[in-house]
């Protein structure tokens, strides 16, 4: 179910840039970590639906046990998510999978735009999708799978946020990036991202469409130094929010 959007949700005002076109929101809003998620295949693993405390999420795991386990962590991550204005506005699904049938890469997480559902690969199959040397298989499969959860949650929150417009990639990969990256401990975080630092000023033309789905690591680190900068953080991601924030590519 897409939740209906209300006429005048945002007013658009380009930041630093001209009068561009969108690359449009990809069907499947994922994290990447080298692997495309198109034609993935996944098989939902067998247990009854669980109904979050509150009523707002809906999860679906191997266990009971693993399903309320989800459900405590979606709480933990709220506060963080809600400090930066971004609150869930409809239901949403959260399904643990197992990945089959892969003829593009590993499968880890996704949120497909309009559907208010997140699919996760279970916390103990992660070692085993990700190479060794991928800098996310040093986090352990507990914190991997919390940082999935939290990068996916983001996408679905601003996805049901009300706008006019649909969002760039570029968009609302930054939102997701900044999120999962402010909630990591500080050694976490410089593992991932540490290999790519930069000083000074980010320049907002960097974080565009094109570098978040050609070298999505590249631009996580970007966001992170724009979004760590004094002017920026959460008031950044509301004006993504509100849709003053346009990252859209220029035109060709």
């Amino acid at each position: 179910m897409r939740l209906a959007r209300r006429a005048g949700g945002c007013e658009t005002e380009r930041v630093s840039r001209q009068p561009a076109r969108c690359v449009p929101v990809i069907p499947i809003l994922a994290l990447a970590v080298g692997a495309a998620l198109a034609g993935a295949l996944t098989a939902p693993l067998q247990a009854a639906p669980l109904t979050c405390p509150g009523g707002e999420v809906t999860v679906e795991a191997r266990d009971e046990g693993r399903a309320r386990q989800v459900c405590d962590q979606i709480e933990e991550i709220r506060p963080a998510l809600s400090a930066c204005g971004l609150r869930q506005n409809g239901p949403l699904t959260v399904r643990l999978v197992e990945a089959s049938g892969q003829t593009s890469g590993p499968f880890v997480g996704s949120y497909t735009a309009g559907s208010n559902e997140i699919l996760l690969a279970e916390p103990e199959a992660l070692p085993g999708i990700l190479a060794e040397d991928h800098p996310f298989a040093g986090l352990g499969p507990p914190l991997m799978f919390q940082s999935l959860l939290v990068h996916e949650l983001a996408h679905a929150f601003l996805d049901q946020a009300e706008c006019t417009r649909a969002r760039c990639v570029a968009e609302h990969e930054y939102v997701a990036y900044a999120m999962q990256l402010s909630l990591l401990p500080p050694e976490a975080r410089e593992a991932l991202i540490g290999g790519y630092a930069a000083e000074g000023p980010i320049e907002i033309e960097i974080l565009n469409d094109f570098i978040a789905q050609a070298d999505p690591l590249f631009f996580a680190s970007r966001v992170w130094l724009h979004f760590t900068q004094p002017e920026n953080g959460c008031g950044f991601i509301a004006r993504i929010q509100s849709g003053e924030v346009d990252l859209r590519l220029p035109p060709l």
